[in-house]
């Protein structure tokens, strides 16, 4: 089995980003947080292992959260932040969203305001919003990142 090589790289409006695949179709995967980083090495390999059967159909974009977020941003600002994405980087429209965990509370937001960017989206493994105890859980794990401290911010979650 061939070894998936992404390309890393940060959008035009701070979104870091990895992409991979061959396909004609374009699936922008929003994995939401917490944190931006994105994942690389074996922890890109075990990532992308289940998205292998996608890889011929789709040119695929995983993309965080964009970096610097102010105190109060919401999950509909990272929606337009997304919005803005898929308008100068996408020519204002994509074939599949895929939102993932906190990515999935976000596209829900997206689809309500957005429906004409994309054909499809899939909200995997999400809810309709956050409770007080994740969003905790969420800035204690950011903060431990800011600190330079990525052991224990993904011990904590």
């Amino acid at each position: 089995m061939a070894k998936i090589t992404p390309s890393y790289g940060i959008t035009g409006n701070n979104i870091p980003f990895a992409r991979f695949g061959r396909g004609e179709k374009t699936l922008l995967l929003w994995s939401g947080g917490p944190g931006n980083n994105i994942p690389r090495g074996m922890g890109f390999d075990r990532f992308s292992q289940g998205l292998r059967p996608l890889l011929d159909k789709y040119t695929i974009t995983l993309l965080t959260r964009r970096s610097g977020l102010s105190q109060g941003y919401t999950t509909r600002d990272m929606s337009e932040d997304y919005a803005e994405l898929v308008r100068t980087e996408f020519d204002g429209h994509v074939d599949l969203i895929i939102g993932v965990s906190y990515g999935g509370i976000i596209v829900q937001h997206f689809a309500a305001d957005h429906p004409e960017m994309c054909d499809h989206i899939v909200i995997l493994m999400a809810a309709h919003k956050i409770e007080p105890q994740g969003l905790q859980l969420d800035y204690r794990f950011a903060e431990l990142l800011s600190q330079n401290k990525p052991r224990q911010a993904y011990a904590l979650i």
